[in-house]
């Protein structure tokens, strides 16, 4: 390679990937003189005059044939910087080139986490059970952390896009299912998600879930379209008011249910099967329908199959 050479950036990254992923190069001392927008421009590229790297998610097979049939090679005129890195074991502490971290209080043999960008963290708690089929995908400029005790069941699949969190407290169990974040997931200590169940958090909106709380199988939430919906004679775009979804401690969500953004479902209630859930509810209720409707007030339930008079009877010994 020319010591001479100016280096350029190519691929069809956002201007913000871009950003980034200069300021990561230029830390190695490479001055990044041009940045390029699209495939179309690198057929104008000389090899004498510049060497390259490409910035993209992924392979691109065009960018390939492209720089072969103007008679770029590989390493010796153009790298391809954007990597995606597979993990298939943890002994404790993992970093690369790209200020990636795993952190992990125990040896995890088994696990399959890939990162497909940079600066991003995964703090793995000791005792967590992670099945060897599940998947962890990680963007950049991201936190993932998975809590003591913790368990991924097999072929659930974790994905954490780039600027975003998921937060998994302790003791909790996903048995078969999908988790998107594409900015806030938050989970308490003690939840359980049986198989089926599918949680998307979009872009500006999060998703809140307490402590405690009992999910049912093909339970589904979502806190945004994921697609924009316009309306004309308003000129507005009703899919950006989408808000958040609240789940507080302590809920009990019956088979099938659907959780859509604007949700939030108060401490200790009971959600019916088959329910479709998209307005507030309060503490302590009985919820169910299509739209779901508070049916009953001043609810309590208990993950045990016990009686009336044992429930009441713990009641008044806690009490004394």
């Amino acid at each position: 390679m020319d010591e001479n050479a100016q280096f350029i950036l190519g691929g069809e990254q956002t201007e913000d990937e871009a950003e980034e992923l200069v300021s990561h190069l230029e830390k190695s001392d490479l001055h990044i003189s041009k940045i390029l927008c699209g495939k179309c421009e690198l057929k104008e590229l000389k090899k004498e005059d510049y060497y390259l790297f490409i910035a993209q998610m992924g392979i691109d097979p065009e960018i390939f044939e492209i720089l072969d049939l103007h008679g770029w090679k590989e390493v010796e005129d153009y790298q391809y910087i954007y990597h995606d890195i597979r993990i298939g074991g943890i002994e404790g502490y993992y970093k690369d080139v790209y200020e990636n971290e795993i952190i992990a209080k125990e040896k995890i043999d088994k696990c399959n986490v890939r990162f497909k960008g940079w600066n991003s963290k995964l703090y793995i708690g000791s005792k967590v059970r992670l099945a060897p089929d599940c998947e962890i995908n990680i963007g950049s400029n991201c936190t993932v952390i998975i809590g003591e005790m913790s368990q991924i069941g097999s072929t659930s699949s974790i994905r954490c896009e780039d600027e975003s969190t998921i937060y998994i407290g302790k003791n909790v169990r996903l048995v078969k299912g999908k988790m998107v974040s594409r900015n806030k997931i938050e989970i308490g200590d003690n939840c359980i998600f049986n198989e089926g169940f599918n949680i998307i958090c979009e872009q500006k909106t999060e998703i809140i879930i307490g402590s405690r709380c009992l999910f049912s199988s093909n339970v589904h939430m979502r806190s945004g379209n994921g697609h924009s919906i316009f309306l004309l004679k308003e000129e507005e775009n009703i899919s950006q008011k989408a808000k958040h979804i609240i789940i507080e401690d302590h809920v009990w969500v019956g088979q099938d249910v659907t959780i859509l953004h604007n949700a939030k479902i108060g401490k200790d209630s009971v959600v019916g099967a088959k329910s479709l859930v998209k307005k507030e509810h309060a503490d302590s209720c009985l919820l169910y329908g299509v739209p779901a409707q508070t049916k009953q007030n001043n609810v309590r339930w208990d993950i045990r199959n016990i009686s009336y008079e044992e429930y009441i009877g713990e009641l008044i010994n806690d009490s004394n």
